[in-house]
């Protein structure tokens, strides 16, 4: 099968950069008029109508037109459109009654601590760090001023999953329909199977997986969340394609993510108690594992590794995570600095806790695990919501960050900006939970008050 040795072979690496040019002949598709026109429109957007400008930068984040159009590659793209979203949040701050919730107030201190390590042992190092970490931050707090209401956040849902499906059939279309040389097979010299690659941003097969269990997660809230039956079908091919291309990424993290979104979702849908439902999980999850595992295919090639052993893949992550404990060691307050690792090791992390423990010491890393349970608590009342419309939308972020959590661990999107969003929608989220039961417990009470008032009135 599939080994880590075989991804430094000299061959290899000749044969990835082959497929790299063939890639960006695919890529030139698109004419070069459709990207300058989409870009314009989001900056203008962004400086006169936030929102709507914002929906477009978080599609973008995902298709990502800098990568098929080569002249917009000699600009910032990415920068421009943040700087314009700012300058409009700024413009329009009144009517948005911009204010700092709990939640953000963690974020900012996780990357004031964060940053110290950096101020004290990688000064030279501190601007260029700090402007790179600036994107993630504004995407955060651009989406948690700028989503307010169930509306907004069913917009950056289907904007997000449109992103991905977009990329996604441009996949599925260049593995099936396109005359040339595939430009996304990897194929090892060794005659081993072929693994998925993806375009640009994603090139990395687990991470390629992982956005397509984003979008399969949103498309598959969207279509509970949906009343109407042609659009019901239309999300389940959506699905369908999404989940396809996963087994083609060959990832064994993916795989099992993809098959424990459904009961996942499913078991959240239900009503009953939280720990019931927490028991239905696991076991339907393990049972959909062992049914996976048994029957012939892709998946069950990939998966019986994880039954063999060890393997080159783990073993490198591994030892990744103890060279995270080692640094830890060294430095044990502030660690090592916010994005310096690559500085120290050759191998990433492929383990966001263990590559924040090392980083930013125990102080960073208890900051964060802070902030993430600031997330994750007012989803906890998830089950007190009486209407089902909402249990239906607000589960597919609920999956999401379930599925960023999970990567987490095996992954490397410790600081990108997609990581960044989807904590802020989830921080949308909570609100929203909390409003909505905060909001139908007011109406309770009134409604029983009533009664007593109008008696009084007529006696």
């Amino acid at each position: 099968m599939f080994s880590e040795e075989s991804l430094h072979s000299d061959a290899l690496r000749e044969l990835a950069l082959n497929q790299l040019r063939i890639e960006r002949d695919f890529l030139d598709w698109l004419p070069a008029s459709v990207g300058y026109t989409y870009v314009a429109a989001s900056i203008v957007l962004s400086l006169f109508r936030p929102k709507l400008g914002f929906l477009l930068i978080a599609f973008s984040l995902f298709f990502r037109f800098q990568d098929r159009i080569p002249q917009l590659m000699v600009f910032p793209i990415f920068l421009i459109q943040l700087l314009s979203l700012v300058v409009g949040i700024a413009l329009s701050y009144k009517r948005l009654q911009l204010r700092l919730t709990t939640i953000d107030k963690w974020l900012l201190s996780f990357a004031l601590v964060s940053s110290m390590g950096v101020l004290l042992r990688h000064q030279q190092q501190f601007f260029n760090e700090l402007t790179a970490y600036m994107s993630s931050l504004i995407i955060f707090f651009s989406a948690s001023w700028l989503v307010n209401t169930k509306s907004d956040l069913h917009r950056m849902m289907w904007s997000i999953a449109a992103g991905i499906t977009c990329m996604a059939l441009e996949v599925t279309y260049a593995l099936h329909w396109y005359n040339a040389p595939n430009p996304f097979w990897l194929t090892l010299p060794s005659g081993e199977p072929s693994r998925l690659q993806s375009i640009g941003y994603f090139a990395n097969s687990n991470d390629f997986g992982f956005i397509l269990n984003l979008g399969f997660a949103l498309w598959l809230s969207i279509f509970f969340y949906s009343k109407k039956w042609y659009l019901k079908v239309l999300y389940l091919a959506l699905i369908g394609v999404n989940l396809y291309l996963v087994t083609l990424t060959l990832s064994r993290s993916q795989m099992l993510t993809s098959v424990m979104i459904v009961p996942f979702a499913m078991i959240l849908l239900l009503r009953g108690k939280m720990k019931k439902k927490l028991i239905y999980m696991a076991s339907i999850s393990a049972l959909l594992v062992a049914v996976v595992m048994h029957v012939p295919g892709p998946v069950k090639d990939r998966l019986d590794t994880i039954r063999q052993g060890p393997d080159g893949s783990m073993e490198g992550r591994f030892n990744a995570w103890d060279q995270g404990f080692y640094m830890l060691n060294s430095y044990q307050i502030f660690g090592w600095g916010r994005q310096q690792w690559g500085s120290y090791h050759s191998l990433a992390a492929h383990n966001g806790y263990v590559q924040i423990l090392g980083e930013t010491g125990l102080t960073g890393a208890g900051i964060f695990l802070g902030f993430l349970w600031l997330l994750i608590r007012p989803l906890l009342r998830f089950n007190q919501l009486s209407d089902a419309q909402d249990r239906r939308l607000y589960v597919g972020m609920i999956t999401v960050l379930i599925c960023l959590l999970s990567y987490f661990m095996l992954g490397n999107v410790t600081y990108s900006t997609i990581t960044y969003l989807i904590f802020s929608m989830v921080a949308v989220l909570g609100r929203l939970i909390d409003k909505s039961i905060s909001t139908h417990h007011d109406l309770s009470a009134v409604e029983f008050s009533r009664p007593k008032f109008r008696s009084q009135w007529m006696n």
